[in-house]
């Protein structure tokens, strides 16, 4: 077993707690700053990047229904403690792109499964929602707990088995549930916020391979007068060079000089060159970070999923997943730089 001196002491914290912090079938334990230090001397994260890292165990089937864990930025750690059985963590292939720092809650019924519970109301934040029903089978074998319609629209991306002792990571943005469980579940809980910065010298465009492309899709407002930029491959300032191998398992490079007035129509990307260079037939686990290589200038714009991106400095980073709608513009009147990464990520 993994992590074996590290579980056993995480259940003796719970299993010695004389405070008991339960609320509708779960307990809670936030740590002191002594039993954080433990954890923080067996993970391979920085302690300034963690937001929440808290134990819990509980009985309660509905504990863990449909929810994204908080806003964009952060990253999701589950340890499993103690578990009966077979154990899973559902992912799902929709994220929650608003700003309540407690996450969202996924509840098409608009069903209480408590007193007083809180429900989300800004469900235009959440992508990737159809109009499918779920899954029968995967719904009958993990999800029961819950009236299906709740799950009405989402689409599985993962399943997570537990073990005892090993991480599972995915998004903190990202809609997952639990599976049914028998008697009680126990695990560790980190919230961590994810790299959304890299730190750059200042970029000068002299020397890159620029090569002549157009944006698609086009139509009668889209077409090879207003839709050019420039793109160079396999090329990056080397502070991009050592995220990407730092971040990444397998990446491709590009960078994007978009000149003024040009536009590039909303659309999906779908990741060929990566696909081709490493002979993948699917997009699937595949992301692309987009860097601003310059801060923001006035009439630079960037558009995700129907949502305004500016104002950005040097180094940010945006996350675009498959399936994602996005759009750029440069309406400034000095050309507009990105770099972007396109991988899988460690």
């Amino acid at each position: 077993m993994k992590n074996k001196n590290l579980v056993k002491y995480l259940n003796n914290l719970i299993d010695t707690d004389t405070h008991k912090d339960i609320m509708n079938g779960t307990h809670r334990i936030d740590l002191s700053i002594d039993q954080k230090q433990t954890v923080y001397d067996n993970i391979n994260i920085n302690k300034d990047q963690i937001d929440v890292i808290r134990l819990e165990e509980t009985t309660n089937q509905t504990a863990n229904s449909p929810h994204s864990d908080t806003p964009n930025g952060y990253h999701t750690m589950i340890l499993p403690l103690y578990f009966i059985d077979d154990v899973y963590t559902l992912t799902f292939k929709s994220f929650y792109n608003g700003v309540n720092s407690k996450g969202y809650k996924y509840r098409p019924s608009g069903d209480q499964f408590y007193d007083g519970e809180w429900l989300s109301d800004d469900v235009s934040a959440i992508t990737g929602i159809g109009t499918n029903e779920f899954d029968t089978v995967i719904y009958k074998k993990f999800l029961s707990y819950i009236d299906k319609k709740n799950f009405k629209g989402l689409t599985i991306d993962k399943l997570f088995k537990w073990k005892l002792g090993e991480w599972i990571m995915f998004p903190s943005d990202q809609l997952h549930a639990g599976s049914i469980f028998k008697t009680k579940k126990r695990w560790l809980t980190i919230h961590y916020m994810a790299e959304q910065q890299i730190k750059l010298k200042k970029f000068v465009d002299d020397g890159w391979n620029w090569e002549p492309h157009h944006g698609y899709p086009q139509d009668e407002f889209f077409n090879d007068s207003n839709t050019k930029f420039h793109e160079c491959f396999d090329q990056a300032p080397q502070s991009i060079i050592d995220f990407a191998e730092e971040k990444f398992s397998k990446y491709t490079l590009t960078m994007m000089r978009q000149p003024q007035g040009q536009f590039i129509p909303n659309h999906k990307d779908k990741y060929y060159l990566f696909q081709k260079k490493y002979k993948l037939k699917s997009n699937k686990d595949i992301v692309r970070y987009c860097i601003f290589l310059e801060d923001w200038k006035p009439g630079h714009y960037l558009e995700i999923d129907g949502k305004p991106f500016v104002e950005w400095s040097a180094g940010d980073i945006a996350v675009l997943r498959p399936g994602i709608y996005h759009r750029s513009a440069n309406a400034g009147t000095e050309l507009k730089y990105t770099a972007q990464i396109t991988g899988s990520l460690k």
